[in-house]
């Protein structure tokens, strides 16, 4: 044999040579995926804006007599309140005795409660003063006091007064007919009822 030569395979590729062993690769197993990557399923998401629904209106009894706007404004029964405990018929604190303009905003000037007449806390005369469109807030007492008799209540209609009073403070409540009360402008027009802060009535309307 020459020196210098090797001997070259029959078929006159590259000899076999063996493979190293080589350390198995550290890959994660086929069935795992990382936590990052799962998502809740869409009708397991509470929408962002979802809110529970509010306690009971009532103080009594819970359940409303009439619906004004739900969850906004109903009417709670509670005989023999005048305007000065007409707010314990409402659940308070989460509800109370809704406000004149409340009432005007919710429904008051589209939806007529029918009778009887129930409280709200709104205004037209205070201390015996003059008449003035309803405000907020229950008038200044409800201890009997008399003072000169005014006009504190109008049609809608435009066909005069309709009632004159003599209380020292006149509040306002539900009606099922439309009345001016306080000042004959179209402004102070919904479905009021007047009367005086001692009068008795069957419950009150409360706001959330």
């Amino acid at each position: 044999m020459p020196v210098g030569t090797l001997d070259a395979p029959p078929d006159g590729g590259a000899p076999d040579l063996p493979l190293p062993d080589l350390p198995p690769a550290d890959l994660p197993p086929a069935d795992l995926v990382a936590a990052a990557d799962l998502v809740a399923p869409a009708d397991l998401v509470a929408p962002a804006d979802s809110q529970p629904p509010p306690p009971p209106a009532c103080a009594v009894g819970g359940t409303p007599s009439f619906v004004f706007t739900p969850d906004k404004m109903v009417v709670c029964s509670s005989p023999g309140v005048n305007q000065c405990t007409a707010h314990t018929a409402c659940n308070e604190p989460a509800w109370h005795l809704c406000t004149a303009s409340e009432y005007l905003a919710l429904g008051g000037t589209s939806i007529a409660h029918p009778s009887p007449d129930v409280w709200l806390a709104g205004c037209v005369r205070s201390g015996g003063g003059a008449a003035h469109a309803p405000t907020d807030g229950i008038c200044g007492s409800c201890a009997s006091s008399t003072a000169n008799s005014i006009c504190v209540a109008w049609s809608c209609q435009g066909t005069g007064c309709l009632f004159n009073r003599s209380d020292s403070n006149v509040g306002v409540g539900t009606k099922d007919v439309c009345r001016r009360v306080g000042a004959d402008v179209s402004s102070a027009a919904a479905n009021w009822s007047i009367g005086g802060t001692t009068t008795v009535l069957t419950g009150a309307v409360c706001c959330h």
